[in-house]
């Protein structure tokens, strides 16, 4: 069994138009779904947010060579019925395809479900609870087929997962989680010693995450690297951020995270250090990590070290030189998107 997301977790997250609060609830609670053992044995190819010919649909679920389920989150009558419109024309084209592609809709108001429970009855209508209870109407959405006579074909398999590549509908994406003013700030370089300061919001923990993800990927395993949370709880934000930034374990970047009062020494000293929330840390806090964990700065060491502070509390860095870098762009959207949908796609990624 297996369920493969389009496209993929990290992209999702930068959607221009970020899924909603019951949009992510209906992932979670599908996938949580397709991955109950009674379907332990099929494949389900999950697409978030695709065009189908020429027209776009919020969740589509193929099974290859079986069906295609288009599932619809409408948030009122109006939308509905745009959507069952859709559906209606671009779908229905030919008698096989209402047995090979079911319309559904996810409905989390119980307001819209009594204002459409007078709509056809070949229409299915699905709630939180049917998720929850997993009710006998989803067991019959998903009951395996036992005959071929309503299954897609492999040539229909192959033209149904060609249109609805995610790269058709790349315009509605944002290829970045940085501000554009920041994507050079956020490359990794050997023998590097820079510090950031900027306001709350301004994108200085989003910007570490993507600096750490490109020094993992120049260092390629030949170093490790620590990333140093100021704040207790922020360790655990930034191990969950940077592992969905590159879709990789810790481990398999070389990557240790920890808050500087949890830390223990190494034994073999770190090729780059990372802080977050500086001036949460002491001076002689900068002195130790220098000290014992960062290899030697100089000419015959790729080290790379970066500090992250905020604008109204700076700390004083020592063996640091020059100014701090400014950050002065509003990224608190984009913060807000990663954090609040962090969770769900990490449950996708580890399953």
């Amino acid at each position: 069994m297996s369920i493969e997301l389009y496209p993929d977790h990290k992209a999702i997250l930068h959607f221009y138009d970020s899924l909603t609060v019951f949009e992510i609830d209906f992932l979670s609670a599908l996938t949580t779904l397709l991955a109950r053992v009674e379907y332990a044995e099929r494949d389900f190819h999950l697409y978030v947010k695709p065009t189908l010919f020429q027209s776009a649909f919020d969740f589509v679920v193929v099974e290859p060579k079986k069906s295609v389920f288009i599932f619809q989150t409408p948030e009122n009558v109006e939308e509905f019925k745009e959507k069952q419109q859709a559906f209606q024309q671009n779908i229905e084209a030919t008698p096989q395809n209402k047995d090979i592609f079911k319309e559904l809709y996810y409905l989390y108001d119980s307001i819209l479900l009594e204002a459409l429970a007078a709509v056809e009855d070949e229409v299915v209508l699905l709630t939180p609870q049917d998720f929850e209870d997993h009710t006998e109407i989803l067991q019959q959405i998903f009951a395996k087929k036992t005959t071929s006579a309503a299954h897609l074909t492999a040539q229909q398999t192959q033209i149904m997962q060609q249109a609805l590549n995610p790269n058709t509908n790349i315009k509605h994406y944002i290829s970045r989680s940085l501000p554009k003013a920041y994507e050079e700030k956020a490359t990794s370089k050997a023998q590097t010693k820079q510090k950031f300061k900027g306001a709350q919001g301004a994108g200085k923990t989003s910007l570490l995450v993507k600096r750490v993800v490109n020094c993992a990927r120049r260092l390629n395993q030949h170093g490790k690297i620590l990333v140093v949370a100021g704040d207790p709880e922020k360790a655990t934000v930034l191990k969950d951020l940077i592992t969905a930034e590159d879709g990789r374990s810790l481990q398999e970047l070389g990557i240790d995270i920890e808050h500087y009062e949890q830390l223990t020494p190494p034994n073999v000293k770190y090729h780059a250090l990372f802080i977050d929330d500086a001036e949460r840390l002491e001076t002689a806090a900068f002195h130790d990590l220098l000290d014992h964990y960062l290899v030697d700065m100089n000419e015959a060491n790729d080290y790379e070290y970066v500090v992250m502070a905020d604008e109204e509390n700076l700390p004083q860095v020592p063996k640091i030189l020059g100014p701090y870098h400014t950050l002065n762009k509003e990224a608190k959207r984009l913060n807000d998107v990663l954090i609040d949908s962090r969770k769900i796609f990490l449950r996708i990624l580890e399953g």
